[in-house]
């Protein structure tokens, strides 16, 4: 007997879910082996694995995020998971005993975790107002570096955040209180860890005339004091750093990634070197992203933290392709890039591994497309890569998650030239051809023109 079905997706062995587009498309044959035993048919063999309809799978699996420590604890990068609801262990136990595991395939090498390998829970309760997380006696030895301590209740607080209502926890050894004290988490400590770096109330920036100016139409679009002039460059497409005071970095046409501080006297100063280099692209730790493009088809990503020199980063699957953009998430760990093989263009998402200084585990995200031109791409918020798409002339901007693989939302572009993007409720913002800076109204479900003449847009970082 064959049952014939689509496969919508799979449940990959690390608890990640994996959409039908990366594994298999179309409709497939599963073959059945069937006996008759006391005139009842009964199947005698079955395809490995188990098959779940898509309702029957969203009752057994709940979608969780998950927080590892960023590179050098600089904050938190969350990973999802599809937890199973098991009747027999609580879900909180489950999610703290996944997280004591190794971070899902695409984000490993790029985060690390506060648990050491000797560390286990043995059970996980409320007691009146506080959570209690008892571990086993390993937890001690992880907890002793105060900066292991504090990423480990990042990691705790944010990733039981759904279930604990904000409550405290309190780390436990073997049902003791903690050896020196109690050992009490309050999640309100640890929002500085957030994956997004920024708030909802993030401020853009745009060029005009050369200066770089803060998009607020309360106070006129003020231009940043401090920053150096121009002079003889022609700056365009604008990054912000997240750090204060901020540093900007802008493309010379020229050639050369230029960075400028916003404290008086601040100068331009070029970072990277190079004649055909992607837009800069700054990351949470200061750094500035671009590929230069060495000859047709043979790209090199390079990072530069000052003036003092650029370093080549290595990336095995973008070598041999046409790099057109190369965007750092805000968390510092994911990258999204727009490349080109000779076999069209399309997005793709990896992770940065500090520790070898490599772009790895690049995946595609958004496929190839013979009638699709990907025009720009940002990073919204840790999960959420927004991407610009001409289609036979029809202009769309789509939200995907990158955890799950999936698009999440389209609206119309018609307009659209560059797309800028910080988490909700900061607006979506656009540019255009002829120099306007739009801005997306939920509202409405229409674009509003802002400003008349100017570079696009940019939110820092992403």
């Amino acid at each position: 007997m064959a049952v014939k079905g689509t496969v919508l997706g799979t449940r990959a062995g690390d608890g990640r879910y994996v959409p039908s587009n990366s594994t298999t498309t179309g409709a497939k044959l599963w073959e059945f082996t069937l006996v008759k035993v006391n005139g009842q048919w009964r199947i005698s063999s079955a395809p490995s694995g188990l098959l779940l309809t898509e309702d029957d799978f969203k009752r057994a699996y709940r979608s969780f995020d998950l927080y590892y420590a960023a590179y050098g604890w600089a904050g938190l990068v969350h990973d999802q998971v599809r937890v199973q609801i098991n009747p027999s262990e609580g879900l909180a136990e489950s999610l703290v005993r996944h997280l004591l595991q190794d971070p899902t395939a695409p984000l490993k090498g790029a985060v690390d975790s506060a648990f050491g390998n000797n560390v286990d829970v043995n059970d996980v309760y409320v007691e009146n107002d506080t959570v209690v997380v008892d571990f086993t006696y390993g937890i001690v030895d992880s907890a002793l570096a105060e900066a292991n301590r504090e990423a480990m209740s990042a990691q705790l607080a944010w990733t039981l955040k759904p279930l604990t209502e904000s409550r405290r926890i309190e780390v436990r050894v073997n049902g003791e209180q903690f050896p020196g004290g109690p050992f009490i988490i309050d999640p309100r400590d640890y929002d500085r860890f957030d994956p997004d770096v920024l708030t909802g109330e993030a401020q853009a920036y745009f060029l005009e005339q050369g200066r770089v100016h803060r998009l607020s139409q309360e106070t006129g679009n003020p231009p940043l004091v401090g920053v150096g002039q121009p002079g003889s460059h022609q700056f365009g497409h604008l990054a912000i750093s997240a750090e204060q005071p901020v540093k900007v970095a802008a493309l010379d046409k020229a050639g050369g990634v230029w960075v400028s501080g916003i404290s008086p006297g601040s100068q331009w100063e070029r970072w990277i070197d190079g004649a055909h280099l992607t837009p800069p692209s700054f990351d949470r730790y200061g750094d500035v992203w671009s590929v230069a493009r060495q000859a047709p088809g043979k790209s090199q990503v390079l990072r530069a933290h000052d003036a003092s020199r650029q370093i080549p980063v290595g990336a095995p699957a973008l070598e041999a392709t046409d790099v057109t953009a190369f965007r750092v998430a805000r968390d510092g760990a994911r990258v999204a890039v727009v490349a080109d093989d000779g076999n069209g263009q399309r997005v793709l998402v990896g992770v940065i591994d500090r520790h070898q200084d490599k772009i790895v585990n690049l995946r595609p995200l958004v496929p190839a497309n013979d009638n699709q031109q990907i025009l720009d791409i940002a990073w919204r918020d840790a999960d959420t890569l927004v991407v610009l798409v001409n289609t036979k002339g029809d202009r769309e901007l789509s939200s995907w998650s990158v955890t799950q693989g999936v698009r999440l939302e389209t609206k119309a572009a018609a307009r659209v030239e560059t797309v800028a993007a910080a988490p909700d409720p900061a607006p979506m913002l656009a540019g255009t051809a002829d120099g306007e800076i739009l801005v997306w109204n939920p509202q409405k479900s229409q674009w509003t023109s802002v400003v008349k003449s100017a570079d696009p847009p940019v939110y820092p970082l992403g």
